[in-house]
């Protein structure tokens, strides 16, 4: 009764600004705004990344204990990433719900929050357009080795990931940025430092 039975909460089409859309007019609103969000939410993110909380956020993994005789406190630091970590996800879930008009059970399983990791290692974890560059190739990459190898298409990704963990462990954006020669700067001030 709360639910709608087993196939899920069911949403109907919400109106944007009080203006209710047919079908393709709602789709094409929903994609502007979906991409103004996910640009706002890529420049907040390297906001964070750039302020003193993202830069201890970066530092805990080098030496945690560091950061404490800094006077940092690391739970603070953690709170602070898990609190933006989870408005992000509500607003992709958001977002999602939006645009299927149906949220399943299997949403919340584990292959799903894999994807994600997948992405994340894929693209690069250091730069919020690792998360747009990751998620292009993964669907690219998912897309055709479905197309192509029917029932290994999951073999072509565990593939890609592990070429992916050993040959480029920053990901596809480290790959870029160190082309970029930005790399080799950052490395260069973090020697002297």
């Amino acid at each position: 009764g709360v639910a709608g039975g087993p196939d899920g909460l069911d949403f109907d089409r919400p109106a944007f600004g009080g203006v209710p859309f047919e079908r393709e007019g709602f789709e094409t609103a929903l994609l502007w705004l979906t991409l103004a969000l996910a640009v706002i939410a890529g420049w907040l993110v390297m906001r964070y990344f750039a302020s003193v909380n993202g830069q201890a956020m970066a530092a805990i993994k080098t030496n945690e204990t560091r950061l404490e005789y800094l006077g940092i406190s690391a739970k603070r630091v953690f709170w602070g990433g898990y609190v933006l970590s989870a408005a992000l996800c509500g607003l992709g879930g958001s977002v999602f719900a939006l645009t299927q008009g149906l949220v399943t059970p299997e949403m919340g399983y584990w292959v799903r929050s894999g994807e994600i990791v997948f992405i994340a290692i894929l693209g690069g974890s250091g730069h919020a357009l690792g998360a747009f560059i990751g998620a292009f190739v993964f669907e690219f990459v998912k897309l055709y080795a479905a197309a192509l190898l029917t029932g290994a298409w999951q073999l072509v990704l565990g593939l890609v990931l592990i070429a992916m963990v050993f040959l480029a462990p920053h990901g596809i954006f480290g790959i870029v940025e160190r082309w970029m020669g930005r790399g080799r700067d950052r490395r260069v001030v973090e020697a002297s430092a």
